[in-house]
């Protein structure tokens, strides 16, 4: 979704099928959820209910204590209970869709739920999920993900900064390989 990418790839690509990764919208729909648990954390913080429940929320088959807790928690906060079986729905729209135009509507749908809860932390989400609608429905088509490529990146990433001081890149090639096999 970076700008400069999306304006040098139309031109060299004009055939191509704009299609932006799932991976990418689903993080930042996980930053909208995330966020609301902090602001609770930080708002009500003897509410034992909200400590710990991280793992649950993000967790897509939670076990029994773990949904034990979380219902305690969203006997707390019904907008949290919300927010989940939104991000819930978000996902299954991406499992269930069998083409573009299908997950279009339904992201459509998802839209107007997610504007009708008042709730102002999805108004970044929302505002991007809209401008990007058309290349994020794409992604039905092939059901492709940049996956592979963005945990090696994270490989990289973390040799580097384990490696300060290795004197020459063929030293962390091979460090980057032996990692990722």
């Amino acid at each position: 979704m970076w700008p400069d990418y999306n304006s040098i790839s139309q031109p060299c690509f004009p055939q191509a099928l704009r299609v932006i990764d799932r991976f990418h919208v689903v993080k930042a729909l996980n930053e909208v959820l995330n966020g609301l648990r902090r602001k609770l954390r930080r708002e009500h913080p003897r509410v034992v209910a909200y400590k710990g429940i991280k793992w649950g929320l993000f967790t897509t088959q939670p076990d029994a204590a773990r949904q034990a807790q979380l219902a305690v928690a969203f006997g707390h906060s019904p907008l949290l209970k919300t927010v989940v079986e939104l991000r819930n729905t978000f996902h299954a729209h991406f499992e269930t869709s069998v083409d573009a135009p299908m997950l279009l509507g339904h992201l459509q749908g998802w839209l107007v739920a997610a504007q009708a809860t008042g709730y102002g932390g999805f108004s970044g989400f929302v505002t991007t999920l809209s401008n990007w609608l058309e290349p994020i429905a794409n992604f039905a088509h092939e059901r492709l993900s940049n996956a592979v490529t963005e945990g090696l990146n994270n490989v990289i990433r973390y040799m580097k900064r384990i490696s300060y001081g290795l004197p020459n890149f063929a030293h962390l090639r091979l460090r980057v390989l032996a990692q990722a096999i």
